[in-house]
């Protein structure tokens, strides 16, 4: 089992060197959340400062919990073959959670002690920004209360692996040949175009369209209503969460819809067709993390203007939330770099029926340009204006306000730009190597 696991190592460094940065860096930002709640138990505040001094942490801590689950699960999903050679050489469906649990408690292990030593030091960087800011609160915890709270989230998330480690062991027992195919094979069902004209009688998809319209009614009616000075910040604060999960619906939604009405338009434009094709695909792939997403700016924001009069408040905004956006996005790096290497068979078989280099580019820069637009662009519309009249309320300085979209801006960029440049570079690997060639068949 050893000598299994040095040699799955040493042909996969990249992936678990991948997977141990990014739970270093969630287990430091889970230490750092949780040591700002153990601070906020020890003050005493009012009940409105206190719920946001509480909430906006643990929220925080939660969601890194949540994310460190979500890329436990999306590194084991890609074992598959592994356990399947295990399962063959006769080893029991016990080995295989040993297996798992020797790797993941070594790697938790590790990011956990290291989250300690990085967790410490982002408290100090927050406690001295305080000073700076001449803010007279200062964030003292206990590291014992810290840690052991850590432990139990450690615990909590060795037990999800079991969970999910045992549906996958229930799959292969069905089919354990197709986990050991050199293909990757997807559960998802072929994409049916609903209204086919190959059928005499064209069946129209109402509840798609229908759908599609109350998306759009909540995405414009919610943006109408954040322009609106009248509106109180509760309701501009609900007008922001419609607006998102209008746009998440429209993800989903309105643009499978467009390409199946408009299937038989689009045979003629291949390069559009295949890209709204990708779209389809990745959007549905990244539909966990994109919903995460959306639902976590909302509840930030109203834990934000819930008490962001108090200065106390206004000291943990930043940090926080600079925090909870790297986490989405190392996950969102984590999956992305699971879709690519599945993505690769697709690519091959698109080279081997004849479309170059630059169409292929071409079909990924639709499809990254559609997800950058409405998964980050929109939302950052919505948020601009909803900070704009929280400056005009005076809830949030000019300065936090900034910092944030900044933030968000940048990563989001910096998301764009590495899978722009990770997808020409897996393109041209398929293109040039020679492994890749029958991949198409």
């Amino acid at each position: 089992m050893l000598t299994f696991i040095q040699r799955i190592y040493k042909n996969q460094k990249k992936e678990y060197h991948l997977l141990l940065v990014i739970l270093t860096f969630l287990a430091s930002f889970e230490f750092t959340f949780l040591a700002m709640y153990d601070a906020f138990m020890k003050m005493n505040f009012h009940w409105q400062v206190r719920s946001s001094l509480h909430g906006i942490p643990a929220l925080a801590s939660l969601v890194a919990l949540m994310l460190c689950v979500f890329a436990t699960k999306y590194f084991i999903a890609n074992k598959q073959q592994e356990f399947s050679i295990l399962l063959l050489a006769g080893r029991k469906p016990k080995d295989l959670l040993w297996y798992l649990l020797i790797q993941f408690v070594i790697l938790m292990f590790i990011a956990n002690l290291l989250a300690i030593i990085i967790g410490n030091g982002l408290m100090y960087l927050i406690n001295m920004l305080l000073q700076m800011q001449s803010h007279y609160v200062l964030l003292n915890y206990s590291v014992v209360n810290v840690c052991f709270l850590i432990f139990w989230y450690m615990l909590f998330t060795l037990i999800v692996i079991l969970a999910i480690s045992a549906h996958q062991f229930v799959s292969l027992d069905t089919d354990l040949a197709k986990h050991l195919s050199q293909k990757t094979i997807s559960n998802k069902p072929v994409y049916i175009i609903k209204a086919s004209a190959v059928s005499s009688k064209r069946k129209m998809p109402w509840a798609s369209i229908i759908l599609s319209l109350v998306a759009l009614y909540l995405t414009v009616d919610s943006l109408f209503k954040l322009t609106q000075f009248h509106l109180s910040i509760t309701e501009l604060l609900m007008a922001f969460t419609f607006a998102l999960s209008g746009i998440f619906m429209l993800v989903m939604s309105v643009i499978p819809l467009f390409y199946d009405l408009f299937h038989h338009y689009l045979l003629k434009h291949p390069i559009l067709m295949n890209g709204l094709s990708s779209f389809n695909e990745f959007s549905t792939i990244m539909l966990t993390l994109a919903a995460l997403n959306m639902l976590i700016l909302p509840i930030l924001v109203f834990l934000i203007f819930f008490g962001a009069t108090q200065s106390a408040v206004q000291s943990i905004i930043v940090p926080c939330f600079i925090m909870m956006i790297i986490m989405i996005a190392l996950c969102f790096l984590l999956r992305f770099s699971i879709y690519i290497s599945q993505r690769q068979s697709t690519l091959a078989a698109f080279h081997a029926i004849g479309y170059r280099s630059t169409l292929l580019n071409h079909i990924a820069l639709i499809k990254n340009t559609l997800f950058l637009i409405l998964v980050f662009v929109i939302p950052l519309l919505f948020m601009s204006e909803l900070f704009y009249r929280a400056y005009q309320e005076s809830l949030l300085s000019f300065n936090v306000i900034m910092i944030m979209m900044s933030v968000y801006f940048i990563v989001n960029s910096l998301l764009f730009i590495y899978t722009c440049v990770q997808e020409s570079q897996s393109l041209k690997e398929v293109t040039q190597n020679v492994k890749y060639l029958n991949r198409g068949q």
